[in-house]
């Protein structure tokens, strides 16, 4: 890491639904899925979304 990026987990059952009120990705489970990475903006900032919740069971 250095100082020019920052981490954040976001986890539980309504992550993708909070996230996807402040972001411009496609957080639907069939357009994101498990392990897939996507870059874009969430509250107007640029960032890298890594979808690593457990898959569904």
């Amino acid at each position: 890491m250095t100082d020019h990026w920052a981490t954040m987990t976001i986890t539980g059952p309504e992550a993708r639904k909070l996230l996807a009120e402040i972001s411009d990705i496609d957080l639907d489970r069939d357009s994101f899925k498990f392990m897939d990475w996507r870059s874009g903006k969430v509250a107007g900032c640029r960032h890298g979304s890594f979808a690593s919740p457990l898959p569904a069971s």
